[in-house]
């Protein structure tokens, strides 16, 4: 599990599975269902000579939050997924490849 600070509370990633979907942002003292935690999910696509990946993070609407407070916690994580997912080619090309 992973450890995550979200709008003052500390929630922690679960169903982490490599290129699985996991849900985050929950209270540490609950578990993460629809309705209190977000869901991140990640496609990868032949695309060319390379891979393309598609990232979608929903939930946002279901947390029951002001409109002020969804669209703030919205705006954060853009700006968290767009500091992140740049460096996530550079660090798959570091990788040494399995046959």
């Amino acid at each position: 599990m992973v450890a995550c600070r979200f709008d003052g509370r500390y929630g922690h990633a679960q169903q982490k599975v490599a290129g699985g979907p996991f849900r985050w942002t929950h209270p540490a003292d609950a578990p993460a269902v629809p309705g209190n935690s977000l869901l991140v999910s990640f496609e990868l696509r032949p695309s060319g000579n390379g891979t393309l990946l598609r990232m979608t993070e929903t939930g946002f609407r279901e947390q029951g939050w002001e409109s002020a407070v969804l669209e703030e916690q919205y705006r954060e994580h853009i700006i968290g997924w767009d500091f992140y997912l740049p460096r996530i080619a550079p660090h798959l090309a570091s990788l040494t490849t399995r046959p």
